[in-house]
């Protein structure tokens, strides 16, 4: 079989796999789109990555999964930041994607467009109503995790008091729900800290919040 021949029979198998993009693995699965589509972004296929992104956020709508809805539009807001970057701009969008070395995800934190503070204002509103509704129903974990989002968040946006402020949170709601559940246990790097608390000092201190 000629060259042009192998290339169009994979097009064609590509074409009737269901696959979202070529070369990505067709999922039902929201939660590895979002997945999928950092794996995109990082190698210059925005659209793909556009499309996996909103077909998340629409099924967690209908799930009714608050927290997930804000994790996807946290995700959007990576998605605008990547698009806005130095290294989109660069880009030859003639040339293939298929060997280009990935962007790091952090080497996009901090650009801020219109679009990145449309889809930042929906994260964010998402996260707080989560908390709110969280302290109300005095499930003080869930409010915790969620204050960790929401400063991974603002540390994207390079908002340091919000972050700061997030970082208040978390370890407040923390700490209440140590206090109502001595016994629960939390995932942290033991190697390096001897509770969740000294992880956010840790945070805490590198951003010097103390200094604000």
């Amino acid at each position: 079989m000629s060259l042009s021949k192998t290339f169009y029979s994979i097009a064609i198998v590509l074409s009737l796999s269901g696959c979202a993009a070529a070369l990505v693995p067709a999922t039902s699965d929201p939660n590895k789109k979002l997945a999928q589509a950092y794996d995109l972004l990082s190698v210059y296929r925005p659209k793909p990555a556009r499309q996996l992104i909103d077909e998340s956020i629409e099924i967690f709508k209908e799930r009714g999964d608050k927290e997930k809805l804000a994790y996807a539009y946290m995700v959007s807001t990576d998605y605008y930041r990547y698009v806005a970057s130095e290294a989109y701009r660069q880009f030859d969008p003639s040339k293939p994607t298929w060997f280009v070395k990935p962007i790091p995800w952090q080497s996009v934190y901090g650009v801020r467009t219109e679009r990145v503070w449309t889809a930042h204002k929906l994260a964010e509103d998402a996260y707080k109503q989560i908390i709110e509704e969280a302290i109300a129903a005095k499930d003080h974990l869930k409010a915790s995790m969620n204050y960790q989002f929401l400063y991974l968040l603002y540390a994207r946006n390079a908002q340091k008091p919000e972050a700061c402020s997030a970082l208040d949170g978390e370890l407040e709601q923390y700490k209440l729900a140590k206090a109502a559940k001595p016994d629960l246990q939390i995932f942290y790097d033991t190697s390096k800290y001897n509770s969740p608390t000294e992880v956010v000092e840790d945070i805490r201190k590198k951003l010097k919040c103390n200094e604000l």
